[in-house]
């Protein structure tokens, strides 16, 4: 789990319920860690009180186990019954290269640690897949001139990643961001994060 705004350190020694509780006490944000099917006996029960999940991760570049793939983070996040904040993360523990999956933020001046906070909290953020399509929930895709959309982002089926349409996706997507800053900002070792400031 990715833990965002916490002050106290919240113990990992008791149910599921429990530290998504505490989290949210704070006022933190609980992201679900590449939720592959390997974790989801625990995690699918409790899917709908995470605030946002990774929809982009190393996994998606590898041939990984049967109980270990990108699709079925994918499934976890389109599933849930309350739209998730989309999250690329490239989740350093192994070797991987840092910075490899990212998430955008959008963020209205000035930025700061709360902004930052609350643009993830209010959805405000985007990760690009394989094939350079955007994906987001409804808050950052809304935003998106696409009308071919899945609960909020451009459709992203195996057949539709294969198709060579990112460059106009992209276009759509980015077209009402003046700008964005290359500046990553990690978050305990655990996400890279691009800002992007909103054009009034």
């Amino acid at each position: 789990m990715i833990t965002l705004g916490i002050t106290k350190t919240v113990s990992p020694n008791q149910p599921l319920e429990n530290v998504l509780a505490d989290i949210h006490a704070q006022h933190g944000l609980a992201i679900a860690a590449h939720p592959v099917q390997h974790f989801w006996a625990e995690l699918l029960p409790m899917r709908e009180k995470f605030d946002g999940a990774e929809v982009m991760h190393p996994i998606a570049y590898s041939a990984a186990r049967a109980d270990w793939r990108w699709p079925d983070m994918l499934k976890f996040y389109d599933e849930s019954a309350v739209p998730l904040t989309a999250i690329g993360s490239s989740d350093y523990h192994w070797g991987s290269v840092l910075g490899l999956c990212r998430t955008l933020i959008f963020v209205k001046e000035p930025v700061t640690e709360s902004s930052i906070l609350d643009a993830i909290r209010e959805k405000h953020t985007a990760t690009i897949d394989l094939q350079g399509t955007p994906m987001a929930p409804p808050s950052s895709s809304r935003r998106c001139a696409s009308s071919r959309t899945s609960r909020g982002r451009p459709i992203t089926s195996t057949a539709a990643r294969a198709q060579p349409t990112a460059s106009s996706a992209q276009s759509a997507f980015w077209g009402s961001w003046a700008r964005c800053s290359s500046a990553r900002v990690g978050v305990r070792g655990s996400a890279s994060l691009a800002l992007c400031a909103q054009r009034e």
